[in-house]
């Protein structure tokens, strides 16, 4: 693939990660406003690092060789997941003085992401055998 073709290739997917995370936030934030969720932990942003890290490890572990490999993991996962916002909203959390939602939200990130990526890159292996 050429230079100028990463490039795009990687914005556009770095684009459409971007507005997959929004997309999952807004729905969260809509379910919130419309008294469905109660809950004030970030789950839209967890579930999107998750599957982020998910989908990182199954291209590591077996298609990372791959031309479109970039694009995927340095476009799409680069907008999707985001450790800014994880970082943010702990830091929103301890400034409520919500010490136990802070707590859970930077616990939550490795519970959930590392084992992901982990299981991702054992599927990724699998499959590219």
């Amino acid at each position: 693939m050429s230079a100028l073709l990463t490039v795009l290739t990687v914005s556009l997917a770095g684009g459409l990660g971007s507005v997959a995370r929004v997309w999952l936030i807004r729905r969260e934030e809509n379910a919130r406003a419309e008294g469905r969720l109660s809950s004030k932990f970030p789950w839209g942003m967890s579930i999107a690092n998750t599957l982020s890290c998910f989908i990182f490890g199954v291209f590591t572990g077996g298609f990372a060789d791959q031309a479109w490999a970039v694009p995927v993991l340095a476009g799409f996962c680069g907008g999707f997941s985001t450790i800014a916002s994880v970082a943010t909203t702990a830091i929103s959390a301890a400034r409520e003085k919500a010490w136990l939602r802070s707590t859970a939200i930077l616990a939550a990130i490795l519970a959930l992401a590392v084992p992901a990526a982990y299981l991702g890159l054992l599927i990724g292996k699998a499959l590219f055998l």
